[in-house]
């Protein structure tokens, strides 16, 4: 709600999901205007021509709002990535 009263607004909903982000998932899936859905099971990119915050921009540039919906775990490394990467 708050995304959609601001101009150029950015909701940022944080969801339950340590280890998996299925919660997060289903809750965008069910709401329609959700744009971004992070979960753990996928790495991202915050910077960089493909990351997070350039497609933020453009979406902000070209729709005036954004909603993010993030898993507890989104955007954590685990050890394993670590060692094995």
């Amino acid at each position: 709600m708050e995304a959609n009263a601001a101009e150029y607004g950015v909701g940022l909903v944080k969801l339950m999901g340590r280890h998996a982000g299925f919660i997060a998932m289903y809750a965008s899936l069910a709401n329609r205007d959700v744009n971004i859905c992070l979960v753990p099971e996928f790495p991202f990119e915050l910077g960089g021509p493909r990351g997070l915050l350039e497609f933020v921009a453009k979406r902000l540039k070209f729709k005036k709002k954004c909603v993010i919906v993030a898993a507890e775990g989104a955007g954590k490394f685990s050890i394993f990535d670590f060692f094995f990467a």
